[in-house]
């Protein structure tokens, strides 16, 4: 295994971008109802600042999940708490989703190790290196690829 494979598998920008301007949206938005209009419903503050956090929460869960491989050892960060490393000789089955929309085509890929799992999505930055990672270094037996068409 050739140690040249280094990358870094991440949400993209724009997907830990728009939860946060949610998040900035909702605790923005009872500001100009309280200033020209006064203290308003109770309920309209704990329903912004539930949605505020649900958006922040989102976007931070987001940012934290990364895989990042380096050679053949594989790390995973699944949130603040949640990390786990394992090399790709450890990985038992790769499901493999690929889904054809109208707006184009989809992987979804769920690699297991044990009881360690992790996903990978096209939407990802650098999903394209991991797909090819993935291809070269997994057994062709441990692949289980499965197409759904979804164009109609």
């Amino acid at each position: 295994m050739s140690t040249n494979n280094k990358f870094t598998l991440a949400a993209s920008k724009s997907l830990t971008l728009y939860p946060l301007i949610g998040a900035g949206l909702f605790l923005l938005l009872p500001v100009p109802f309280t200033v020209f209009q006064g203290p308003q419903h109770v309920l309209c503050y704990i329903l912004c600042g539930g949605l505020a956090a649900l958006f922040g929460w989102m976007s931070l869960r987001f940012k934290l999940n990364k895989v990042i491989v380096n050679g053949s050892s594989i790390q995973v960060r699944k949130g603040l708490w949640k990390k786990f490393s394992l090399d790709v000789r450890d990985i038992d089955r790769v499901d493999w989703i690929t889904s054809f929309t109208k707006f184009g085509k989809n992987d979804n890929i769920t690699v297991r190790a044990g009881s360690l799992k992790f996903k990978v999505e096209t939407l990802m930055e650098n999903s394209e290196k991991m797909i090819a990672y993935l291809k070269d270094y997994v057994d062709d037996v441990k692949i289980q690829t499965r197409f759904k068409d979804f164009k109609n």
